[in-house]
């Protein structure tokens, strides 16, 4: 059920000499004293000029400037999930404009991170499943810096989960499952570092796009993704600021254009195992042209730092564009090589959980703790 907040202000004055002796005003609870900080940030803001090539800087002093504003807000042990679940309802499905909504995600991800401070000082894991039931709250958790382990579910929107463990933070589990919208889960550990970082049902454009840009990711696993552009510019860097993803499992992917464009760029993936996908994909005239010329009029220099890429089928023939240093595929040729990766890192394992149904929240979490601990298992 969508809650919604009224602000009223209402003062108290002397009235022709009489003192408003004995009048208790109603005090403020912790949810109401949240909206009124939000309200605040965003109005501070909201009219802020962004310069594309400086924007992400800009955005990390604003992120900053919030974080310290909520802290002073937030100074009770009182503070707690219920909080956050609160201020979801009470400014989902609005009519900001693009702004606003930009600084609402960001507030309800300097909000999560203080709450993972709050348990961190108790010595206490920072775990949350966030279940939506399909509202609409574009930019959900924008920039969360640190959280222990997020799961995001039923959720409509833009940018839901995005850049979560960017700019020095830390996320070690992120989970999205049926959200739908542009560029879910995107970016995660961008400048930053995460362990897991795991989308199914995602559906939209662009979704798990840019995980590990300038920063570390494990392992990165797409499962059940419907959209054009997604599962790209993953584990990339700039100039001299390398990325760096270990694994990239792609399974059950309809796309209609190519994956992993981008990835790697000027930084490193390991390994990628490509599963069940679609045959959607650019001609390879298309793909050619896509390489030759950008937007911006400079030639788009091809992916080299890519090791090995496993894929189901066997010819594999339509991620050489990738330019990987080696391809193996089942029922293709060095097939042993294949099978011997297949069993080393658990892939067998991780596909059937990836195709098992839980049944709440917590055994979906459950699932992605159990497919990092095979990571892990595999490469320790």
């Amino acid at each position: 059920m969508i809650q919604t907040q009224t602000h009223q202000n209402f003062g108290l004055k002397k009235l022709n000499g009489i003192k408003p002796k004995g009048i208790k005003v109603k005090k403020a609870s912790l949810t109401e004293k949240i909206l009124q900080a939000s309200d605040f940030f965003i109005d501070k803001f909201k009219d802020e000029k962004f310069d594309w090539r400086s924007r992400d800087d800009q955005l990390d002093v604003i992120y900053d400037s919030c974080l310290d504003q909520v802290r002073s807000v937030i100074n009770t042990p009182n503070f707690d999930q219920k909080h956050i679940i609160d201020f979801i309802h009470a400014t989902s499905n609005n009519d900001f404009d693009k702004v606003s909504n930009e600084l609402n995600g960001l507030f309800s991800g300097v909000l999560l991170q203080v709450l993972t401070e709050h348990y961190h000082k108790e010595n206490a894991k920072a775990s949350f499943c966030f279940d939506g039931d399909n509202i609409k709250f574009d930019c959900l958790f924008y920039r969360c810096r640190c959280v222990d382990e997020l799961l995001i579910e039923n959720f409509q929107g833009d940018f839901v989960g995005n850049k979560i463990g960017s700019s020095g933070g830390k996320v070690n589990i992120l989970v999205g499952k049926n959200i739908k919208g542009y560029q879910s889960l995107a970016g995660a550990g961008r400048k930053g570092n995460a362990g897991l970082v795991f989308g199914e049902d995602l559906t939209g454009g662009i979704c798990l796009n840019g995980c590990g840009f300038i920063g570390n990711v494990d392992i990165v696993v797409g499962y059940k993704i419907r959209g054009d552009g997604v599962m790209q510019a993953i584990g990339s860097g700039k100039d001299d600021v390398k990325g760096r993803t270990d694994l990239v499992i792609a399974h059950d992917i309809d796309c209609k254009s190519d994956l992993f464009v981008y990835s790697a760029e000027a930084g490193l993936i390991n390994n990628i195992f490509v599963g069940k996908i679609s045959d959607c994909y650019a001609s390879v005239e298309t793909r050619e042209d896509y390489y030759k010329m950008g937007s911006l009029g400079y030639v788009r220099p091809k992916p080299k730092a890519v090791g090995t890429i496993y894929c189901e089928k066997k010819d594999a023939s339509f991620l050489t564009y990738l330019s990987a240093r080696q391809y193996f595929s089942r029922g293709g040729y060095r097939e042993k090589e294949y099978y011997d990766f297949v069993k080393s890192r658990n892939i067998n394992n991780s596909l059937d959980l990836l195709e098992s149904k839980p049944s709440t929240s917590e055994d979906l979490l459950n699932k992605a703790r159990k497919i990092k601990q095979l990571y892990e298992n595999a490469t320790n």
